[in-house]
């Protein structure tokens, strides 16, 4: 494996398109100071991976970026290609030619190809990993760095050897594994953490959910009761109109033999007028009687059709009960308090019953003076005729 080709395009001091070729053995680069040698070794380790700027002579990320001069502006992007030859397999790639490039952005942005096909700077430092070409490897050595290898720490010198010998690699790989084994000890711990909580709320869950059937329960029951109280009133309904509805009957055969009795008293009395005088008098006070007996007769046919009203509203409520089954669920607290309104309503409907109860009463009471003081007048005809 060796380096094949190098092209470097806004990267440093590199502001236009610039190509190296390479061949096998040994290339020199030859110039003076400044005229950008050591940019070469910086691009290299930089299209590797390098993410620390200070190990490519720079301040920050865009100082590798053509920063421009007096006759060239500056660019708005670094990009470096390396190509190497791979005829070996040492990589472990099927390319007998492999493309690695990197480009940033004066934004932040950055990106990395291989083979022309974006990949993360994971995946670079991966494929060259162990093969001694890696941005940390004996491959590339900058100015200064022979010195500082051989007069600097042990364990420096021995990240070189580890990395010339293909060690690193598997270093790198251990290192991963304990990583994944510590995250996956933290992991069951939290497992365990959650696994209790979720035990504790299963509990809860569980007294939740014999609440909600015990709810369910007994809001059917509630919905139950309530219908039975409806059909209950509506039986009362009906049985209250039916009365009403006798009733009426009589009163109204009882007006009907009233307007019969005034009829024969009138034509009896045309020929009698001034010898019953006061019996017409009687016969006026009968008709104040029939009028006030009307009036009370149209109130009751009001309350019948009062009555009709409610039980075509408790049909229309019952209906709606039945349809509104399943929102009655959900509304066990409003329930009990219509049921208590019902209550307070049934006790209300009860005292009028026995306010109409006391008025028939009254009723019936008054048809029966009624009947005795025509019974009275009838005598006191009969006298009369008898006189004349």
């Amino acid at each position: 494996m060796y380096l094949k080709k190098l092209e470097l395009k806004g990267f440093k001091s590199f502001a236009d398109n610039t190509e190296i070729y390479l061949r096998p053995g040994i290339n020199v680069v030859v110039g003076p100071n400044g005229c950008g040698k050591s940019n070469l070794v910086d691009a290299i380790r930089w299209v590797l991976g390098e993410g620390n700027v200070r190990n490519l002579r720079g301040q920050k990320g865009e100082d590798v970026i053509f920063n421009g001069t007096d006759k060239t502006r500056a660019l708005g992007m670094a990009s470096v290609e390396m190509t190497v030859d791979n005829i070996d397999n040492i990589l472990p790639v099927d390319y007998s030619e492999v493309t690695v490039a990197r480009k940033v952005f004066r934004t932040g942005e950055s990106e990395f190809l291989l083979n022309k096909s974006q990949v993360r700077m994971k995946d670079i430092n991966k494929l060259f990993m162990g093969t001694g070409l890696g941005k940390r490897g004996y491959s590339i050595i900058s100015q200064g760095e022979l010195e500082q290898v051989l007069n600097g720490q042990p364990i420096d010198r021995r990240l070189i050897l580890e990395e010339a010998s293909g060690v690193i690699k598997y270093r790198h790989q251990r290192d991963v594994v304990k990583k994944r084994i510590s995250d996956t000890k933290q992991d069951l711990l939290r497992l365990a953490d959650i696994l209790a909580e979720l035990t504790l709320q299963q509990e809860d869950l569980a007294l939740k959910a014999e609440k909600a059937e015990k709810h369910i329960r007994l809001s059917q029951e509630q919905v139950r009761l309530e219908q039975e109280l409806l059909k209950f009133e509506i039986n009362k309904v009906l049985k209250d109109y039916t009365n009403k509805l006798t009733n009426l009957e009589k009163l109204q055969k009882q007006w009907t033999d009233l307007k019969n009795l005034e009829t024969d008293n009138t034509d009896q009395l045309d020929h009698n007028e001034k010898l019953l005088a006061e019996a017409r008098l009687e016969l006026n006070h009968l008709k104040e009687m029939v009028y006030l007996t009307e009036n009370k007769q149209h109130s009751i046919i009001g309350d019948i059709r009062i009555s009709e009203e409610r039980i075509k509203s408790y049909t229309e409520g019952l209906k709606t009960a039945e349809i509104d089954e399943a929102k009655y669920k959900e509304m066990l607290a409003n329930i009990s308090l219509e049921v208590a309104n019902r209550q307070s309503d049934l006790q209300a409907q009860k005292l009028a019953y026995e306010q109409k109860k006391d008025e028939y009463n009254e009723i019936i009471n008054e048809l029966r003076n009624f009947e005795h003081e025509i019974d009275l007048l009838k005598e006191k005809f009969e006298a009369e005729k008898a006189y004349i």
